[in-house]
Formats: structure tokens, sequence, C-alpha cells
């Protein structure tokens, strides 16, 4: 069988438009408030439908009834089909406009994230599978993760000829609304997909419940990960060696796709240009674009600097950190009080803060609404301090002094989230 090609060159169909009324679940090819009418406010992104049992349940019929179809598909097919969004997403420069209005950005501080995303869908549909039968999918992406972590819950599970229940992230269901919209638009099979808002695990755990359900995907901070493992597994108690473990099944008929979202490390050797590495770091570690001020899947956390670099580095990244515009607004409601965490967990441990101030914003303080992430930047830290370990992004950078490249390879491909971004 052939391989449909890698859309290099895709279909321009014109300026894509929202069409979308309001903020809506999307149920069997439909968007519609929640069963009950109830609501939940966000901080930027205004009331979103609260999503119970009686919306799960629609949502599966409706994707049982649209996955017979889509099953009898070739492999290839089912690949164009997801093509057809992808072309659509080509176009859509709206996305960046909506998302980017929320968080006070450039629409154009996004489009290497919408250049990731379509490059990540491009790979998944060059390489059709057909693994027969399969039941449904529930998938949830961290907003922070923006469109390549959509893409890398909902696209294998469909090229794989299954449905997808998609749960928005709570603190910013725009994205997951975004992105549903694309497949709405590019005339996808109604009710294939399906899309529902919570702000609690109401949805989650009715779904998880259900008979239907055949897998999860998981692309999110491994704290929200591990909870929906718990409520799986009906305890209390996540299962033995989920700590950390990227590949763990947890018990159950249910297949787990689970990619925690990370951080990465940067390496500076003794052959880099020091104040050009500063540059990158401090765009990769908190510019408002893919990293989202620190927020986003792969923000550099941590920089393993050669020590004859260290001093002219320093200075560099400080001033650079400095001359950034205003970082962007905080939505992972669950930051604020991670990094008050690791920033008290550095000092006890004798690193320095140098720039920043411990749990630090700026703007309104009432529900964190409209604050401003301020950058955070920590030197004397040591490889076994556990401010070197943590993984979540967050705006909090540590500087590693090395004393040979070597030792910085060695130091960054010995932590999980070993990935060195482009100096």
């Amino acid at each position: 069988m052939d391989l449909p090609a890698v859309r290099l060159a895709r279909v321009s169909r014109g300026p894509w438009r929202r069409t979308v009324s309001g903020n809506k679940n999307w149920i069997a090819g439909a968007w519609r408030p929640s069963a009950s009418g109830h609501s939940f406010n966000t901080n930027h992104f205004g009331a979103w439908p609260r999503s119970d049992g009686m919306d799960v349940a629609a949502a599966l019929a409706g994707i049982e009834e649209a996955s017979a179809s889509w099953r009898s598909q070739s492999p290839a097919a089912r690949a164009d089909g997801l093509g057809e969004v992808l072309d659509y997403w080509e176009d859509a420069g709206e996305l960046e406009e909506e998302f980017a209005t929320c968080l006070d950005l450039l629409p154009s501080a996004l489009w290497d994230a919408r250049k990731a995303a379509l490059a990540l869908g491009d790979e998944y549909i060059a390489r059709p599978r057909d693994l027969g039968p399969r039941s449904p999918t529930l998938a949830r992406a961290a907003a922070g993760g923006l469109g390549s972590a959509l893409v890398r819950c909902v696209f294998p599970a469909l090229l794989e000829g299954r449905g997808v229940l998609l749960l928005s992230d709570a603190d910013a269901p725009l994205v997951a609304t975004l992105f549903a919209e694309l497949f709405d638009a590019a005339g996808f099979p109604p009710g294939l997909l399906a899309l529902l808002h919570d702000d609690a695990s109401t949805s989650a755990r009715a779904a998880l419940a259900s008979e239907r359900l055949g897998q999860v995907a998981l692309a999110e901070p491994e704290d929200r990960a591990q909870a929906l493992v718990r409520i799986a597994s009906e305890s209390s108690v996540p299962p033995p060696g989920w700590a950390g473990a990227q590949d763990l099944s947890p018990p159950g008929k249910l297949d787990w796709q689970i990619t925690p979202t990370r951080q990465r490390a940067a390496l500076v050797l003794l052959g880099d240009d020091p104040q050009a590495a500063a540059r990158a770091v401090c765009r990769q570690a908190f510019g408002p674009a893919l990293p989202l001020s620190g927020q986003g899947t792969g923000a550099v956390g941590r920089v393993y600097c050669h020590e004859q670099h260290l001093s002219a580095f320093t200075s560099a990244l400080l001033d650079a950190v400095d001359r950034l515009e205003r970082p962007g607004m905080l939505f992972d409601s669950g930051l604020a009080s991670h990094i008050g965490r690791i920033s008290q967990l550095g000092l006890d441990e004798g690193a320095t803060l140098i720039r920043g101030a411990y749990g630090a914003f700026t703007g309104s303080q009432r529900r964190m609404r409209d604050a401003i992430l301020v950058p955070s930047v920590f030197t004397n830290v040591e490889p076994l301090m556990a401010l070197a370990k943590t993984d979540r992004p967050a705006p909090v950078l540590s500087l590693l002094r090395v004393t040979s490249d070597s030792e910085a390879q060695e130091l960054g491909r010995a932590l999980p989230s070993a990935a060195f971004p482009s100096r």
C-alpha cells in the first residue's frame, strides 16, 4: 500500500474564520451547552459549560455512531481526512489572534507553535496504521502544549480508527475548542471527535467508568495524569512504580498512553558564544511564544554552563531577562503554588536567587486574575539538589556550573527531561 505523501505544499482554502457562537461542548457534530446548564468561569477565557455524565453519555453515543464508517475506511483514507484538517489549520490565522488576544501576546508570537503542530501532524499521517476495531480514546492535553500536545493525543487514535472524547484543559478551554473547530470547519465526520469542558473530575470519572472506552491518551503535567490514574484505579494511592515512569500501564482494561509535559535542559559548552547562548536561553525559558513565559511544554528550566563561560553567560542572561517584554499571563492554575514550593526549596538547599522574587507575580492577586509571571533565576545550584530535578514547566531557571563539556552532556542525559534546544 502506498503511503500518502507528507503535505509539504498544502491546499490553500483562504482565510479560516470562526463560526461558533459562544463557548460550548461539541457533541455529535453540534455545538451545545452542558446538559445540566451549569458552567464555570476561567481567569482569562470567560465561562464554559460544566459537563457531567449526561454529556459523556451523549458524546460516546455520537462517537459510536460515527465510528463504524470511519473504521471501514482504509488507513490511507483516514490519513487523508486528517490531512484536510491540517490544510485548514495552515490558513487558521484567527486561531493565533484569538488565543494571543486572551494572553495579551502578538499573534505572530504563536506562529512557531502552529508550525510545530503541523509538522507533528504530518509525521503522523505519513505513517497510517490499521490495527483492527478499536474502542474510543479519552484524550486530554495541557493547554501549555498548545496544538502539538493535542495532535499527540488525538491524531494517533483517529489514525487507528478510534473515535476520541477530548476533555479540555480547564485553565484554558479555548485551546481545545479552537482545535475542535478546525475539525468542524474541515468537514470531519460529525461525532467522531467530541469535546467536553469541565473544571472538576466529573466528566473524566464518568468516561473512565464507561465500558465503551478503550484507551486514555494524556499529554499534561505528571501530577494531573497521576490524579486520573487514581480515579481509574479507584484508589487514593497511585499504582506502584508510577512516579517518574512514562511507560506504566495502570491496572484495568484501558490502554494508557501518557506523555508527561516536562522542561528541557540547555548546554553552554566551551566553544559556544556565551552572549548568544544567553539570549537563546532567555527566549526558550521566559519568552512569550512557545515557552508561554515558562508555562509551555519544553520550556528551558536548567542550564549546564561551562565554568569558563559562567560569569559572562550569567551577566548576559540577566541583561536579556531585564530587556524582556512583559511576560505572558498566568493561566495554569496550579503553577502559582508550584513556583512557591520550588523557589522555597531552592533557597532551603542553598541556591542563590539572583533575579526575581519568591512567589512573585504582578497584577491583581484576586484569584490570580490577570497575574503576570515574573522570571526567576537561581545560581549556585548543584546537580543533586531537588531544584535541579524539577520537571514541570515554570518560569524558574537554574544555572549549574560544569567543569567540562563531557560533564555537561553526562549530567543532562542523566535527567529524565534532557532534551537540548538549539543554541
